[in-house]
């Protein structure tokens, strides 16, 4: 089931009510070991849309199912050949790494021992800030402006990073890329975060972190817990300075197959955002839809939904 979470931050000076941001939540009913036992089928009860909006969601909803089940393979196809990555990355310096472990405590876990999934990811969040402020002082270009041997100019063409630069400078989320929680972990477990910078752009820069965890007699074998990636944008008081920062060099195959993955990540989302902005409410109060042979029923719903938005508006008389 999906579990839809809006954010709001409430200003106490002017009374107005400020979007931070939207979250979607994806979970999976578990079956107990009676039920497995028994080859019981768990089955959610159906949810039936009553309103408009409760519709117009509804659709919204699925079309984020179908992104998901199609991301893998978008994100494949879109992802660029390695003569082409190559030929832009060779001037580039590299190793934007860090690794830390956590100590699971019993404040960090529910009623069931379980690892909040809310403090997994501020784990996540406190790694990839950590490794993003590595990179940019690895950014930094020399105090006498002599050459090092990477370049002069950042991923957008900007003068290099200085360090002054770097008293002001304050990091802004951009977006949370499909983290996934394969495993849970317990009180008492090690986790360790590890995090990664994939790929500098223009406009932000992603991070790519991978969890793990593991119990006091099991420290050999740890097991993923779940892996995302992370997007900031890079500000100081002159404004955005991404374009400043300069691009990782892929040491190894995984590194090199995450850096050109990461320009279809960014165009799979881009995407993804295009095509929600497409299904959701027109300016005139209507609601837009990419008509399939395969969705009639889903454009029937809209239809309705839009007759039951202007039927609910006093403006018009019919």
């Amino acid at each position: 089931m999906e579990v839809v979470v809006h954010v709001s931050v409430a200003e106490v000076r002017s009374g107005t009510l400020r979007p931070v941001c939207d979250a979607y939540f994806m979970y999976v009913v578990l079956k107990t070991e009676e039920e497995k036992q028994n080859q019981v089928k768990v089955e959610v009860p159906a949810l039936v849309p009553h309103t408009a909006d409760e519709h117009l969601e509804y659709g919204l909803a699925e079309t984020r199912r179908n992104f998901r089940k199609k991301r893998d393979q978008q994100v494949a196809d879109l992802t660029p050949p390695l003569a082409e990555i190559r030929a832009e990355t060779m001037h580039l310096h590299g190793s934007s790494r860090v690794s830390f472990t956590e100590l699971v405590l019993p404040q960090h876990a529910n009623h069931m021992g379980n690892t909040f999934g809310g403090q997994i990811m501020a784990w996540m969040v406190k790694g990839a800030k950590t490794v993003i402020w590595l990179h940019l002082r690895l950014c930094c270009s020399l105090r006498d402006d002599t050459d090092d041997g990477r370049g002069s100019v950042g991923v957008g063409g900007a003068p290099r990073i200085r360090l002054e630069q770097l008293k002001d400078t304050w990091l802004r989320p951009v977006s949370v890329d499909t983290i996934h929680f394969k495993a849970p972990s317990h009180v008492g477990d090690r986790v360790t975060v590890t995090a990664c910078v994939s790929r500098a752009f223009e406009n932000s820069i992603e991070v790519a972190v991978r969890v793990t965890s593991s119990s006091v007699d099991q420290q050999d074998n740890p097991r993923d817990v779940n892996e995302g990636y992370l997007s900031f944008a890079v500000h100081c008081s002159d404004g955005q300075i991404n374009r400043s920062i300069l691009d990782v060099t892929p040491s190894t195959v995984e590194q090199d197959h995450q850096h050109r993955q990461a320009v279809a990540r960014q165009q799979f989302r881009e995407l993804r955002r295009q095509a929600m902005a497409q299904s959701g409410p027109c300016s005139e109060g209507g609601f837009a839809v990419n008509f399939e042979e395969s969705q009639a029923q889903e454009l029937a719903m809209k239809c309705i939904s839009c007759i039951l938005s202007l039927n609910e508006r006093r403006d018009l008389h019919w």
